[in-house]
């Protein structure tokens, strides 16, 4: 009705029998009723047909399948899902994190893993994680005093690029534009000439429908140039993300959605001591500061923050490695080492092990990435199932990130 046309009977009875009671169900082209009000219009028809083609042209994605039998989802509600959720991606197969990680709802494992297509089976603590980004991104924004002259530069100089390459989309998309509407006038004539042909009214048809789509890429890209993002205010990403971490509740839909446009990789990535133990996991994430204010400034590739939140439970011996090496540099025993540090002789003794592996390795961190799955057989189990197949997503054929 906001463009100015009412319908009726959309959606029609449908008798469940199972139940005994009625659901409704989209109805078919030929039961619907229109009839055209103008004087109830509140957007011109053409802006409001554009409108809802780039809705739907960008949540395609998110749609249900036609088909009812192949439907995975089929009887499960669409609900919008908290942070990290939809965001979280294994940085083994590359597939999406998702909640109920081994029965507990509040973590997080790859759903690769459940199909056993992927060996990374650590899980991640859902608000943990949640928390510990939001602070490092706000302790970032919070500690930057200023940009740098070198840092504006690079600005403006991205800001160029921008603009000459938005300038030779609309080139390309104007001559594909002229190149459909001269088909679609070719195929007009030739229908008048033929007659009736429903061959020739399907490529019709679908030409409109092409064109239809250039002309809203067109109308995109003249938006996007007539407002080129100047470099924003410290002060002004200050006040937003402040607001943004005191005023919002980090399990609420809402911060999941900012989270969602801010956050561009957020990589969980697992992890092992030098020296053997637990598998445990490292979340690795890159933010578009900008992205906390109103105007869109994310398609510049600056103002950026990465950050790495460590999920690692740290034994009694990395914790004290360092002041162990220290002492026994000082030519102090291992018994007295214990008794100042208020631990065991062998908890010393396997610091001292630790660290003689480090420097077999030549490694200054004692946690090292798990690159194959030949690293974990003794640790997980899965992949000792006759089911394990492992099939990473394209571009995920060994244990990475995008910034590797």
């Amino acid at each position: 009705i906001l463009k100015g046309e009412r319908i009726r009977n959309r959606r029609i009875a449908h008798r469940v029998n199972k139940t005994g009671r009625s659901t409704t169900k989209k109805a078919p082209p030929e039961h619907q009723l229109s009839r055209i009000v103008p004087h109830l219009a509140f957007i011109e028809p053409e802006r409001y047909d554009r409108v809802i083609r780039l809705l739907r042209k960008r949540n395609a994605k998110y749609k249900r399948s036609e088909s009812v039998r192949n439907d995975p989802r089929a009887g499960i509600t669409k609900r919008s899902t908290r942070f990290p959720g939809q965001l979280c991606r294994c940085g083994v197969c590359g597939r999406l994190f998702v909640f109920g990680g081994h029965g507990k709802k509040e973590r997080l494992m790859c759903n690769g893993v459940r199909d056993y297509n992927c060996w990374n089976a650590t899980t991640i603590s859902g608000p943990d994680v949640a928390g510990a980004v939001s602070s490092q991104i706000r302790e970032f924004i919070e500690g930057m005093e200023g940009f740098e002259d070198a840092e504006v530069q690079e600005y403006e100089r991205q800001r160029g690029l921008f603009a000459s390459k938005l300038c030779s989309e609309l080139k390309e998309l104007r001559k594909s534009l002229t190149s459909t509407e001269r088909k679609l006038a070719n195929q007009v004539e030739a229908l008048d000439m033929m007659g009736a042909s429903q061959a020739v009214a399907n490529r019709i048809k679908a030409l409109e429908a092409e064109a239809q789509s250039i002309n809203d890429d067109i109308r995109a890209k003249e938006k996007a140039e007539k407002s080129r993002p100047e470099l924003p205010s410290l002060d002004a990403i200050k006040q937003e993300a402040g607001r943004i971490f005191s005023e919002m509740a980090l399990d609420s839909v809402e911060f999941a959605n900012i989270m969602r446009n801010a956050i561009t990789d957020m990589f969980v990535l697992p992890y092992r001591l030098v020296d053997g133990g637990h598998v445990q996991p490292r979340v690795i994430f890159s933010v578009a500061l900008a992205s906390f204010l109103p105007d869109k400034h994310a398609d510049l590739p600056l103002l950026r923050f990465d950050g790495v939140v460590d999920m690692t439970k740290q034994p009694v011996r990395v914790k004290i490695r360092k002041d162990v090496v220290a002492m026994v540099d000082q030519g102090m025993k291992q018994a007295e080492i214990a008794a100042e540090l208020g631990v065991t002789k062998t908890e010393v003794a396997n610091a001292m092990a630790l660290q003689r592996c480090m420097i077999a390795k030549g490694v200054e961190d004692p946690w090292i990435l798990m690159t194959s799955v030949d690293e974990v057989r003794d640790y997980f189990k899965r992949v000792r199932n006759s089911r394990f197949d492992f099939k990473p997503l394209d571009g995920f054929e060994v244990t990475k990130h995008t910034r590797d």
